[in-house]
């Protein structure tokens, strides 16, 4: 009994948006004009990978034989999620170094 193609297409179009989402912060101009922005660039991100990693957690038992791969790409979305978060702290603490 295979899903109906209108299914197929919502869950396409949702993918694709979430993908579009997890990269929009990277089409931000590279130099901030205020201080604020770079750290909100970092929190948008950080956010949306850690709701990437839940939602592949969470989806992964229902994954049936893809299950090692939805737990896999959990795992790459909390390692992005710590490589977000420290390079927030960096951002933070630099400023602190030169003084």
């Amino acid at each position: 009994n295979p899903p109906s193609w209108l299914r197929t297409v919502v869950i396409a179009l949702l993918i694709g948006f979430g993908a579009v989402l997890i990269l929009f912060p990277a089409w931000l101009p590279d130099k901030p004009t205020l201080p604020a922005e770079d750290n909100a660039v970092e929190l948008l991100q950080s956010a949306l990978l850690g709701f990437s990693a839940a939602l592949f957690f969470a989806t992964a038992p229902h994954a049936g034989p893809f299950r090692a791969i939805y737990r896999s790409l959990g795992f790459l979305s909390v390692a992005g999620l710590i490589a977000e978060i420290g390079r927030a702290i960096d951002n933070l603490i630099d400023p602190l170094r030169h003084e």
